[in-house]
């Protein structure tokens, strides 16, 4: 279920099924944070997949109305949706100690929030050591990695990519 109107462009279908089959067995018992997460579709996908936790932050409270509601269909979950920035929700993560395992990144694709969203969650060291970051983005327009992460895969379906990320592996 997704609010009408423009402003929230879920994941297709092919996309999400696509991404799920190169995840396979790191989403069961995941913790999952969907950073602008519009229906919530990815992380209620790793959810209903196993996943043990997931954050969704979603600002447009409308949205984030609809992602509740979704998430009321799948059922009682270990989940939260904080309505706010996704700088704000970083910065209160952080502060929290939050790690993740899981990490889908989807902002709408002509605002350009990629790069700083990436960097802001390295420096806030939200990725776990193990974890994957995971970024939606249009084709032409692909994220370059910030320092403390290296890109290990990168796949195009249509107009839409999706370029994941691990964190730098320090040390032999």
């Amino acid at each position: 279920m997704a609010p009408k109107g423009r402003a929230t462009r879920p994941t297709p279908d092919r996309v999400r099924e696509a991404l799920f089959s190169i995840l396979g067995p790191r989403v069961p018992d995941a913790t999952v944070l969907d950073l602008f997460a519009g229906t919530g579709a990815l992380g209620i996908e790793a959810l209903s997949r196993g996943a043990r936790r997931a954050v969704f932050v979603e600002h447009d409270r409308t949205a984030a109305e609809h992602l509740r509601r979704n998430l009321d269909l799948l059922g009682p979950t270990d989940s939260e949706v904080l309505t706010m920035t996704v700088r704000r929700a970083i910065d209160a993560l952080a502060r929290r100690g939050e790690r993740f395992t899981l990490i889908f990144l989807d902002p709408p694709f002509a605002a350009g929030l990629l790069p700083e969203s990436l960097l802001a969650i390295v420096k806030a060291g939200l990725c776990a050591a193990e974890g994957l970051i995971v970024c939606e983005h249009d084709r032409r327009d692909a994220p370059a990695p910030p320092p403390g992460l290296t890109a290990v895969d990168q796949r195009r379906y249509g107009e839409v990519a999706l370029t994941l990320f691990s964190p730098e592996r320090s040390g032999p």
